[in-house]
């Protein structure tokens, strides 16, 4: 009878899993990216984006609104 061996591993990959590529790296072009992002404001792409959700949802809020005129 021989034993099957089995691939030894350490209680941290075994609890949580195979760590991936280093993520230092990601860690550093993502803060670059959000920097960036949060230094440009598209002021056209947000008004639009309030006119949308207005659009939406103007029908909904005037039949609440008359829902509690009633009341």
């Amino acid at each position: 009878m021989a034993k099957e061996e089995r691939p030894t591993r350490d209680f941290d990959s075994f609890m949580f899993g195979g760590r991936g590529p280093s993520k230092q790296a990601e860690t550093e072009e993502t803060s670059e990216q959000q920097e960036k992002d949060a230094s440009s404001f598209d002021l056209f792409e947000t008004t639009q984006t309030v006119m949308d959700t207005y659009k939406q949802l103007s029908p909904y809020v005037k039949d609440v609104i008359g829902f509690f005129k009633k009341k």
